[in-house]
């Protein structure tokens, strides 16, 4: 019973300071909103890595003269890389449309054959789509019996491996200097929650009450505004998504088992940043 008296107080304290308590919380919901959209954009950023690392491929261009068993067995070769998702094979005749369709009739009139090899193109698999790792298995296919050429777009992939590192490096520095600053901001306003009620405080510790009993109730308010601030930033973020970003399809809201997340980080944040002010306030 005490505690349900002790959660009582702290809504009652909340709905006393029902305005000043609603201009800290958005204020509070502010910083959480930058910290969503580095999520939102992180997010974003993760989708198109892993759509360009869906398009990496390695062809394998087959010689003239290979034979029905040699083709047999390279095909069966290429099936048991553990790399290799997929095996697609293309003939000379695939590959001379797929030029015609690209360059147009007209510019190939002039040649009296068709140049072109036949090729294995190979999907791999997404974890196995680094720099080094395709080059080691077009390395491997390189020697295969009845193998002419590989190709993988070594420069292409190398280049977009570095810049997915520093992309992601990056990205690791922001959001922890804009964690670090939420979790200041979250924690001074949290201050200004217990300073507003120091007379409070002082009475209650004059009267004899126990640490425990004066700082139950701003504890719960810390969780219930820490928590709301991180919900009403989520739904900034909606709102400004709706809005804008909804418009260009290739964008999208954060995943739903991010919002309980952020919600419960700001119910915890909110009460840290409690706990420690109260107690620098009754021990000073």
């Amino acid at each position: 019973m005490r505690v349900f008296y002790l959660i009582g107080q702290a809504l009652y304290g909340l709905k006393r300071r029902w305005s000043f308590n609603l201009i800290l919380m958005v204020c509070i919901a502010s910083s959480f909103l930058v910290f969503d959209t580095f999520l939102l954009i992180t997010q974003n950023l993760k989708s198109v890595e892993q759509k360009l690392k869906g398009e990496v491929q390695i062809e394998v261009y087959l010689n003239d003269d290979i034979t029905t068993l040699q083709l047999h067995l390279l095909l069966q070769s290429l099936k048991g890389f553990p790399e290799v998702e997929k095996v697609e094979y293309r003939s000379k005749q695939e590959a001379w449309t797929q030029l015609e369709n690209y360059l147009g009739k007209d510019l190939l009139e002039g040649l009296d054959s068709n140049p072109l090899p036949a090729s294995f193109l190979l999907g791999l698999k997404r974890e196995h789509t680094g720099f080094e790792q395709v080059a080691e298995v077009a390395s491997k296919i390189k020697s295969k019996e009845g193998v002419e050429d590989v190709e993988f777009g070594g420069t292409w992939l190398k280049k977009l491996d570095q810049v997915i590192f520093i992309s992601f490096v990056v990205d690791i520095i922001f959001g922890i200097f804009i964690a670090i600053a939420v979790v200041m901001i979250v924690s001074n306003f949290m201050r200004v929650v217990v300073l507003s009620q120091a007379e409070s405080i002082h009475i209650m510790s004059l009267m004899g009450a126990s640490k425990g009993y004066i700082s139950f109730p701003l504890l719960v308010q810390g969780l219930l505004l820490g928590g709301a601030a991180a919900w009403v930033g989520v739904l900034f973020l909606w709102v400004g998504y709706l809005l804008f970003a909804s418009q260009i399809l290739a964008i999208a809201f954060l995943p739903f088992y991010m919002i309980p997340a952020l919600i419960g980080w700001g119910m915890i944040l909110g009460a840290l940043g409690s706990f420690f002010s109260i107690r620098g306030h009754l021990e000073s």
